[in-house]
């Protein structure tokens, strides 16, 4: 963890990041971080920010070893694709149209493995003029009426 905080927010570390520093700014804006133990790590920020605990997992984080397969170069190690660590690696993405995801075996205790081998991500698009769709209610703004038409 604390690897990836000098990635996104140390200039001067190595492994820093510009792209993955911005997007991750974004997130979250700690000023300091410490490991306090193999489990722990304590970081300040410069402002009270009440969601700053919700915004700490978005920050994408990876692995040092895949920093150091791609030659210390954030490009090619993007090239490389994805670590796979996770229980589900992806193995196609079709943009706008899917994402493909298959288990993970190294991931799982083979006596809890998951008993889907594919999973298959697909984006719902936003409806278009014309397309049926659930209007909220205008007066008390919680209920939906029959779908009707978009406004022309």
């Amino acid at each position: 963890m604390v690897w990836n905080l000098e990635r996104f927010f140390n200039k001067d570390a190595p492994q820093f990041e510009p792209q993955a520093a911005g997007i991750s700014r974004a997130a979250a804006a700690p000023v300091s971080w410490k490991k306090i133990d193999d489990y722990t790590v304590s970081m300040t920020t410069s402002v009270v920010a009440s969601f700053f605990q919700w915004m700490v997992p978005y920050l994408l984080f990876t692995s040092p070893a895949s920093f150091e397969k791609g030659g210390k170069d954030w490009g090619k190690a993007a090239a490389m694709g994805p670590a796979g660590t996770g229980p589900f690696k992806i193995t196609s993405v079709v943009q706008r149209q899917s994402v493909t995801l298959v288990r993970n075996d190294d991931y799982w205790d083979s006596a809890k493995k998951a008993k889907v081998d594919k999973v298959i991500l697909m984006p719902i698009p936003r409806p278009t003029p014309g397309s049926p769709r659930c209007v909220r209610a205008r007066s008390t703004g919680s209920r939906c009426r029959r779908p009707t038409a978009f406004p022309r």
